[in-house]
């Protein structure tokens, strides 16, 4: 089994982007729990669920977009917070 020379560097670059998306995830994660853990009761899981929605939409569209779809989909993806927040909460 033969080693590139260059693999190496592609290790510690492939690493350091996996470092970075992680990173993301956790602080998506920490972004949309956190109107949930700190604020609690049917308004925190609603303001979760817009997070979700919103870090959701960026991600998607590359950007925040007030066209009807995505408008929509934040009412939705609030709604889905607010139902969890009434059978949880």
């Amino acid at each position: 089994m033969s080693v590139r020379p260059d693999s190496g560097s592609r290790l510690a670059s492939d690493m350091k982007k996996q470092l970075i998306d992680q990173a993301a995830h956790i602080a998506a994660a920490m972004a949309a729990l956190a109107p949930a853990a700190f604020i609690g009761g049917v308004l925190g899981f609603a303001l979760s669920g817009l997070f979700c929605g919103l870090i959701r939409e960026i991600t998607q569209h590359g950007g925040f977009s007030t066209g009807r779809g995505s408008l929509l989909d934040l009412a939705f993806w609030t709604v889905g917070g607010v139902i969890i927040g009434l059978i949880g909460g």
